[in-house]
């Protein structure tokens, strides 16, 4: 799973200034400081890489885009998720806070079904995510926990009963996170 944001994440304002530059920061259930100066910073051509790294490391990444590629590079390449269309609508009361939650975590169902990579495009958007921590409905300090959110014990409650499948489609309650995930 990786974090895109063109502005913020969490309320943090992420002042980079470098161009065609993308900027990563892995980490494993832990807050970082969302002060840049000391991000690695890797060209587009070395993003998979990355993210695989990270993943061999069992850590998420986030990754600062001032050129908007990212979303699109994984658009085709891996799973994306666009939050900031959910925020925008929220701030305009046309979408209930629970209700971009619940695409969200839709989002993450099938990407756990699928073994994807998810990305989650935060847009321009400032993201909020701990008003959604504990959370009924997806408690992302569980979700986002490398090692409490791959527990079956943990992300299996957040499958609706329908969505609760394999691959092929048959509703047997068989659901399972790919290891790929």
């Amino acid at each position: 799973m990786w974090f895109v944001s063109h502005r913020y994440l969490s309320a943090r304002v992420w002042d980079l200034s470098m161009q065609n530059t993308y900027h990563f920061r892995t980490c494993c259930n832990q807050t970082y400081s969302m002060e840049s100066s000391n991000w690695p910073k890797h060209p587009l051509t070395k993003l998979m890489q990355v993210v695989d790294q990270a993943y061999q490391n069992q850590q998420y990444v986030l990754i600062h885009d001032k050129q908007g590629s990212v979303p699109v590079f994984f658009q085709y390449q891996k799973q994306l998720f666009d939050l900031g269309p959910h925020v925008v609508r929220q701030a305009m009361s046309m979408q209930t806070p629970e209700d971009t939650l619940e695409a969200l975590r839709a989002s993450l169902v099938h990407a756990w079904r699928s073994g994807q990579t998810l990305g989650i495009s935060c847009s321009k958007s400032t993201v909020k995510f701990d008003q959604w921590a504990t959370s009924p409905i997806c408690p992302l300090n569980t979700v986002f926990n490398w090692t409490e959110g791959r527990k079956h014990a943990n992300y299996f409650p957040l499958v609706k009963p329908e969505e609760q499948h394999g691959l092929d489609g048959v509703v047997n309650k068989m659901f399972m996170m790919q290891d790929s995930f």
